[in-house]
């Protein structure tokens, strides 16, 4: 980790935490105007005035802005970094509020409190910050405006990052829905190609301790029940029916109904959770309440709105049944034990004469509106005009208002037996998650899996993906891939709609932004006890943020054509993304993969081992690129290319995971050199045994350096390595040859150096390598001067230097790792490599050991 990045990251987190920015208070510009101040102060900013800025919400009380900063470099490409700035109130710390936002300060005090198992344990352990917004979410801005300052001091920058510090992160989001006008606006004067919205809300372990990298956030719906009873007397209250009682029972069949949850990829959605419900009385007095009512949350993954309020009718008008039927219930016992006493019954047909209703705010507005007409829509206006000015200045809050609105339209029908309504209070949240995009790129849809290759094989630490984070993000505004359904039921069931909330959905489907979260290890958000873990902080997020970024900049588009899952679909890779993905995947997770897949395809299986055995010494696509063409032609036949064939057509069996990815490429590729190869285009050379060795006097070496290109060609029967750098000897197309040459060479001219270790191989290779120049450079001073070759631009006397930095093979450079790999052979190299390698004097590596190809890395 760049040590220099973590302290601005440890700097720029302690400011922020200690400046309190309550969310809806007016200390949300407090940090509002440190970040601007912050941003002006950077030497980027202050010579780009353009580039960052205040943009405010519209019509907020508070005053509130998103802060914004665009580091631009060359090209389109743009990834968006968000995070809100607000925190949840300090009430919950009591006498210990006022340190809530010193950490240090606040971790001294929580020593002498009686604090959980855990709590402690990660008090104790000093690995952990404690403080009032340190987890939610004031690490990931940290990290988020830590690493915009470090790219805008980078030159030639490929690509741009534009960072978004949000308001109201906590309350109803008003700030990421108000920043997608900003979006939209900054893509057109900028001429910005948005590759991915990513988040830095820490994320919360489960038992397996793994880090969570969340793809997508669930929905989130607020249905708000309002309950019209019928008003019977104190003394005889079987008369009526009481809305409290109609209210629980709905709270009884909602909160933690699991018919409400589904399952998707795994996850689990939570059940419904109310979050309050009362009576409607105004006034305290001897009689009972005329209505009640309340709100929940309830969280979708693929549901519409209009699916889960369907549901909840439902609930409501079995609710209804249930109540009168206990009413009846009760009153025939009542009767029954009573029975001497009563002369006249009035409620001997309780259960026949109550009647009810269960409807939707749009249903009851259209029967207000046939009933009532314009007097209705003049009332209704008035009455929206004041609620709204009573919720701007904090009078009233938004379900308080929706409630107001319902009685004001239920005053205009005629209709006065029992009701349910049902609509729905601010906020929503869609539902998103990257599957749902019909045209995902590659760099995207890949992120998640190499972020994982990359934690695993950087620190040894798990991480995985999930489709949805659970808890209420702002990620949920980037997208609007499935919401043609869902607008119109919100705009038609949701009062506020327009006055107070909206979502600006038309902005959500143009801007199509697929999204992630990366963000630090973070435990009891929003509790006394809220911490997040240091290293994740300061060292480990940062990291993978970075490498996303990159990742994301740097693929190319187009270039290779890979077949997907689905029959006829493409996806494009680029030539750098393939190169990469070579390079960052961990070694055990392309070795399952491919012994999984290959392990009936022996002669397929080791030439995928070979071509990736040593890929952290390509340098480039072209390296890689090479080594395939040289394994197809040594296993070059119409039997391989068969074989080729049919896995390439079972390629959609296979998950696409980034080793599937990876092999999937590689068939590809040795597919395309091997028809080459067989329609002629490629000289197919000739086919080197495996246990051949060149053992030469010194004699017979020298009169092999003294041999012109043309006779070593003529006496091996292939170019020499320096002129046609060599593929891995095979013996599946060949036999041993008992025949020797003049010189005692064997005809397949492999050279076999002698050695244990890739050091000692190196070393050999070097000696040999060495010996060949000396010998070249004394042929060449015993030249006449009609001999020696033209070297253009080369001044004289300058030919034995020149021969020797051409023949010089440092086993450390890309060509000599190259030719030192090809020198192993097969048997060699595949013991090296299937764990046969000795850990110690009698041991062998376990295929199963996560190191058993360490030697690799």
């Amino acid at each position: 980790m760049n040590k220099e990045l973590s302290q601005k990251i440890e700097k720029m987190f302690g400011a922020l935490v200690g400046i309190r920015s309550d969310t809806g208070t007016p200390s949300e510009k407090d940090i509002e105007d440190y970040l601007f101040y912050w941003l002006g102060k950077l030497e980027y900013f202050s010579q780009n005035s353009n580039l960052y800025g205040r943009h405010k919400l519209p019509s907020d009380p508070l005053e509130r802005s998103v802060i914004w900063g665009l580091v631009r470099g060359n090209g389109s490409k743009t990834v968006i970094f968000i995070h809100h700035h607000d925190v949840v109130d300090s009430r919950d710390y009591g006498p210990l509020s006022d340190c809530s936002n010193r950490p240090e300060k606040l971790q001294k005090a929580m020593e002498d409190l009686d604090l959980s198992d855990d709590v402690m344990r990660d008090l104790e352990s000093g690995e952990w910050i404690f403080g009032r917004g340190t987890a939610d979410m004031k690490a990931g801005a940290a990290i988020q405006l830590a690493l915009l300052e470090e790219y805008s001091t980078r030159f030639n920058f490929k690509g741009n990052l534009l960072v978004l510090s949000l308001p109201d992160g906590e309350s109803l989001s008003a700030g990421m829905r108000s920043s997608l006008k900003l979006l939209k606006d900054l893509k057109k004067i900028f001429n910005l190609e948005y590759q991915m919205v990513i988040n830095s809300k820490p994320h919360h372990r489960e038992k397996d301790k793994k880090g969570i990298l969340y793809e997508g956030a669930a929905g989130k719906l607020v249905p708000l029940i309002y309950v019209r009873g019928k008003r019977g007397a104190i003394g005889n209250n079987l008369e009526g029916l009481s809305p409290v009682l109609v209210l629980s029972e709905i709270v009884l069949q909602t909160e933690l109904n699991t018919d409400f949850s589904e399952v998707v990829s795994g996850q689990v959605s939570p059940p419904p959770c109310w979050n309050f419900f009362r009576d409607r009385k105004a006034y305290c007095d001897a009689s009972p309440p005329l209505s009640a009512g309340g709100d929940l949350t309830v969280t979708s993954l693929t549901k519409s709105p209009e699916e889960t309020m369907s549901q909840l009718k439902k609930i409501c008008e079995n609710s209804f049944s249930r109540v009168i039927h206990k009413a009846v219930k009760k009153y025939n016992i009542f009767r029954g034990e009573k029975n001497s006493e009563i002369t006249n019954d009035p409620l001997s047909d309780i259960g026949s004469r109550m009647k009810f209703h269960v409807k939707t705010f749009s249903e009851l507005y259209e029967d207000a509106l046939n009933n009532a007409g314009r007097e209705f829509t003049e009332a209704y206006n008035k009455t929206i005009e004041k609620i709204k000015n009573d919720i701007l200045e904090n009078k009233l809050n938004v379900s308080e208002g929706t409630f107001l609105i319902i009685e004001k339209t239920l005053a205009h029908v005629p209709d006065l037996s029992p009701m349910i309504i049902i609509a729905l209070s601010p906020p929503y949240y869609p539902h998103l998650t990257n599957t749902d995009f019909q045209n995902l790129s590659e760099s995207v849809s890949t992120l998640s899996d190499r972020l994982i290759c990359f934690a695993e094989g950087r620190w040894n630490e798990k991480y995985k993906k999930l489709n949805y984070d659970m808890r209420m993000t702002d990620m949920s505004y980037s997208a609007l891939p499935n919401g043609e359904k869902a607008m119109p039921y919100i705009i038609t069931n949701m009062p506020l709609w327009k006055n107070i909330y909206d979502v600006p959905f038309s902005e959500m489907k143009e801007l199509s932004i697929p999204v992630i979260n990366i963000g630090p290890w973070g435990k009891d958000c929003h509790k006394f006890s809220e911490r997040v873990f240091k290293r994740d902080a300061l060292e480990r997020t940062p990291e993978l943020l970075e490498y996303a970024v990159d990742h994301l900049l740097m693929a190319k588009g187009g270039g290779l054509k890979m077949a997907k899952s689905n029959p006829g679909e493409q996806t494009a890779w680029s030539e750098e993304a393939v190169y990469q993905l070579m390079k960052n995947l961990h070694h055990s997770v392309f070795h399952e993969e491919r012994k999984r897949r290959l392990e009936n395809h022996s002669v397929i299986d080791s030439a995928l081992i070979r071509i990736f055995a040593y890929r952290l010494a390509y340098q480039n696509f072209d390296m890689l690129k090479n080594r395939i063409a040289e394994v197809a032609d040594e296993i070059v036949s119409d039997e391989v290319r068969q074989e080729l064939i049919k896995l390439e057509a079972e390629n959609k069996k296979h998950p696409e995971s980034d080793a599937s990815h990876l092999i999937n490429i590689i068939l590809i590729l040795l597919r395309e050199e091997t028809d080459k190869y067989l329609e002629g285009g490629e000289d197919l050379g000739i086919t080197l045994a495996e246990d051949e060795e060149l053992d030469l006097s010194p004699e017979d070496e020298e009169k092999l350096l003294a041999l012109s290109p043309e006779d070593e060609k003529n006496l091996l029967g292939l170019p020499p390595y320096e002129e046609n750098p060599g593929a891995f000897p095979t013996s599946q197309h060949s036999e041993k040859k008992e025949d020797k040459n003049p010189l005692g060479i064997s005809s397949s001219g492999t050279f076999r150096l002698t050695g244990e270790t890739l050091e000692e191989f190196s070393k050999s290779l070097s000696e040999y390598t060495q010996k060949r120049v000396v010998s070249s450079v004394d042929k060449l001073k015993n030249q006449t001067p009609e001999e020696e070759p033209e070297v253009p631009g080369n001044p004289a006397g300058k030919d034995e230097q020149r021969i020797f930095q051409e023949k010089t093979i440092n086993p450390t450079d890309d060509d000599g790792f190259d030719i030192l790999a090809r020198k192993l052979g097969d048997q060699r190299l595949d013991e090296l490599i299937y764990g046969k390698k000795k850990k110690k004097k009698d041991e062998l590596a376990d295929e199963d050991d996560d190191n058993w190809m360490g030697w690799v890395d």
